[in-house]
């Protein structure tokens, strides 16, 4: 799982690859790294090594924070290691998928990020400080295909991601809901600023 500070770098077409969750992440991997970065010898952190991006055109993907919430919060309940601290008993309790929201929100504003799925894609192009990495090359994940193939032009735009309609319950609920928006923004503060900045380039 990505962690701050983790980039995989393609040198042969001088590509550095910052991994956000929920955003592309294992499209990418797999179609540049054959999703096996580690043993290939591509994974690296800058933070550790901060000369490793000189040089190189460095990429990370962009999601709208609203969809990118809806999505982690079915990654969160599907997964083994972050189940069994997102379904508490008030959260098995709860009966609408707005009240579950608000559930994972306090949880949220309690303990923090406690999960790579619900950190602020911030967090990953960010140094030990907090700085965010310079001269970074956003792609909106809306754009992921027309991207890759602009880069290699065999990527066929294959979704690898099977869960994409589960999180429209918690979607549609996060967007009939102006205190659950007005909570997001202030969580991520930082992510929607920098979607919206990219929107109106």
């Amino acid at each position: 799982m990505a962690e701050r500070g983790t980039v995989y770098i393609k040198k042969d077409l001088g590509l550095a690859f910052i991994p956000i969750p929920k955003n592309g992440s294992s499209t990418i991997r797999s179609f540049f790294f054959n999703w096996d970065p580690i043993k290939s010898g591509s994974r690296f952190n800058f933070i550790e090594s901060t000369e490793i991006l000189q040089g190189l055109r460095v990429i990370a993907v962009i999601s709208d924070p609203t969809i990118r919430f809806a999505r982690g919060i079915v990654e969160l309940i599907s997964r083994q290691e972050s189940s069994s601290l997102v379904q508490t008993q008030e959260f098995i309790s709860c009966n609408t998928h707005e009240e579950k929201i608000k559930c994972l929100l306090d949880q949220i504003e309690d303990i923090g990020f406690y999960d790579p799925h619900i950190k602020p894609q911030l967090d990953f192009i960010s140094d030990s400080d907090g700085n965010t990495v310079e001269n970074i090359d956003f792609w909106l994940l809306r754009d992921l295909t027309k991207k890759i193939r602009e880069i290699d032009p065999r990527y066929n735009g294959k979704k690898e991601w099977s869960k994409g309609e589960n999180k429209d319950p918690y979607l549609n609920s996060i967007i009939n809901s102006t205190e659950i928006i007005e909570r997001l923004k202030s969580l991520y503060t930082g992510d929607y600023v920098l979607y919206n900045s990219l929107l109106n380039q």
